[in-house]
């Protein structure tokens, strides 16, 4: 039986790799809509913007349903329940403040070595 503790380590893990991977996706997705403006506005390509509209919708209610899925799945257990929970906030919210702590502290410890 998985307790509090382990759910709390579980979550911030997976919050901190959330937290990384959501940037890299919005990053790349920014980058992919700035190009496709530059080539409609070139007159280079044409987007029918009705049907990715509907792509779109169709992804968002997929991984909605996904997500749903594993959710209950996931969350059998109470105590684990909220250790995941609070460790996934840690690790989305939380994260670059002690990650940054961590690094002052390897730093100051090579400058006094």
């Amino acid at each position: 039986m998985v307790g509090l503790g382990s759910g709390a380590v579980i979550g911030f893990i997976l919050g901190y790799a959330l937290r990384r991977l959501l940037a890299i996706l919005i990053f790349s997705l920014g980058i992919f809509i700035a190009g496709l403006i530059l080539l409609v506005n070139s007159g280079l390509a044409y987007v029918d913007f009705q049907s990715l509209g509907d792509i779109l919708y169709r992804l968002f209610i997929y991984g909605l349903n996904t997500g749903n899925q594993l959710m209950d799945r996931a969350f059998s257990g109470v105590p684990f329940t909220v250790g995941l929970l609070s460790g996934v906030g840690a690790g989305l919210f939380k994260a670059r403040g002690f990650l940054t702590a961590l690094q002052r502290g390897r730093r100051r410890a090579l400058r006094d070595a």
